[in-house]
């Protein structure tokens, strides 16, 4: 009898969105959903501000074209696409807001996956939260120290009245850890126990069940809760790297962000293995 001397071996990458089903916005260096066929970012290098589309490579950021094209200079990101059927991208047009993934020639890397570096810099995309019924499941490395900054919100105004903020460092000095802050009328908040904003890669989720119970976790870890705190966000874009589109500037790395509009809470260590596994948390 022969023996065939090959092994062919199955993928053992998994698709999170096609696992997770029902995401409404989701942001990625990586190919999250099989039947995604659209490209990852656009990125304008600062050599003549020409820009190109850049896709996925074996279901990761396809970084040799990305490198080809900047050459020696930097790469900024003007669109970072929406991998649900929504189309809801995140994007910038005005160049010095543009997030960096090349800086000189170099590719930035967070353990060792691509990354969007944020100072001063801003994404914004159409509204994605409508209701407090929610889930948040992002990447960063927040740089410490930073104060007045927002990682993540809905944002209607200059007033807490006007808007609902997702994530962000506490506002009190060392101005460390995690903060999720809602605000229609009454502020509230969760603050973490331990330090989030530490230039250390950690993987934060934020879940919500429509009757005013979030959890706030980080690294799988409970980081506090409310509950019975009801509360409406506003008809607002979504901004990542800043409150509203000039103020309270985020500083640090990210490298992926997927929202859904329902409670996931049931799916939340499933979501959560599949991120840290993948980015090495």
């Amino acid at each position: 009898m022969i023996i065939n001397p090959y092994i062919y071996a199955t993928s053992s990458y998994s698709y999170l969105l096609d696992t997770y089903t029902g995401s409404t916005a989701a942001y990625s260096l990586r190919k999250l959903r099989s039947e995604y066929s659209g490209y990852a970012i656009r990125v304008r290098r600062s050599s003549d501000n020409t820009s190109q589309d850049i896709g996925f490579v074996d279901n990761e950021l396809d970084t040799s074209s990305l490198l080809s094209f900047v050459g020696g200079g930097s790469g900024y990101v003007s669109i970072w696409y929406d991998q649900t059927t929504s189309g809801n991208n995140l994007v910038q047009v005005t160049l010095t807001k543009q997030p960096t993934i090349v800086s000189s020639g170099t590719l930035i890397t967070q353990n060792g996956k691509s990354s969007l570096y944020f100072s001063s810099n801003l994404l914004q995309a159409t509204r994605v939260f409508s209701t407090s019924n929610f889930s948040v499941f992002s990447t960063l490395s927040g740089n410490s120290g930073q104060s007045n900054a927002s990682f993540l919100c809905q944002h209607g105004g200059g007033v807490d009245v006007n808007r609902t903020v997702f994530i962000s460092p506490s506002g009190s000095s060392p101005h460390d850890k995690l903060v999720t802050f809602f605000n229609n009328g009454t502020s509230y908040s969760i603050t973490s126990s331990n330090v989030v904003f530490d230039n250390t890669f950690k993987l934060i989720n934020i879940t919500s069940d429509g009757s005013g119970n979030t959890n706030q976790y980080v690294n799988s870890t409970a980081e506090g809760s409310l509950t019975g705190q009801t509360w409406s966000p506003f008809n607002t874009s979504l901004s990542m790297g800043a409150l509203g589109n000039s103020t309270a500037y985020y500083t640090g790395y990210t490298n992926e962000l997927i929202c859904y509009t329902t409670n996931q809470n049931t799916n939340r260590s499933g979501i959560e293995s599949n991120i840290k596994t993948f980015y090495g948390i």
